[in-house]
């Protein structure tokens, strides 16, 4: 308990001009929030983490070792870069790689960081394996399993996910394909939409 009100008041404190909304202490004290970000109860962060600006990741959903662009929409309960256990070896227990069962770490265990892009919309559920990029302006449908890395401007669903159909972006603000580059008041003037 002590250890999260440590949490809550290094973050209150390093972030106070953020307007960050945590609803978790659930986060390694390395993460780097951008601005007006929420992490809503039940979320667990694991390993490095990074989040761009007014994204948000809603609850019960797990990440390890993810970057996170900004105006990108994590639904509830999804896994984004979660641990693999070694397939080659004689077992896939942690018992010979995980200090907390004392091994000596006789295998070698690759943790990849997962790439989640700007304004993505990841839906309820869904599970992105370690080591994807999910470029900016993806959506992934809720539930998808994505076992590879997804285009711009894609829409992705199902068991393993595939592409469904391409999103018709015809008109981006200001004729820029990284609007989110732009200042926030002026992203909010933009009425062509």
């Amino acid at each position: 308990m002590l250890k999260k009100i440590i949490k809550f008041i290094y973050f209150k404190v390093k972030y106070r001009n953020k307007k960050l909304k945590l609803k978790t202490m659930n986060l390694p004290l390395g993460s780097v929030f951008g601005y007006m970000n929420t992490v809503e109860s039940g979320v667990y962060i694991d390993g490095e983490f990074e989040i761009g600006d007014l994204s948000y990741i809603n609850k019960n959903s797990i990440l390890s070792n993810v970057i996170v662009g900004k105006f990108t929409s994590i639904s509830s309960n999804c896994s984004i870069g979660g641990f693999e256990h070694p397939i080659s070896y004689y077992t896939t227990h942690p018992i010979v790689f995980n200090d907390y069962y004392g091994a000596k770490k006789t295998i070698h265990v690759n943790v990849k960081k997962t790439i989640v892009g700007n304004d993505v919309w990841i839906g309820h559920g869904a599970i992105i394996k370690q080591g994807v990029t999910i470029a900016d302006g993806a959506v992934i449908a809720a539930g998808a399993i994505v076992t590879k890395s997804i285009p711009p401007y894609e829409i992705w669903g199902g068991i393993p996910a595939r592409k469904i159909k391409s999103r018709s972006v015809e008109r981006l603000p200001y004729n820029t394909k990284c609007w989110w580059e732009l200042d926030i008041k002026r992203i909010q003037e933009w009425k062509e939409y």
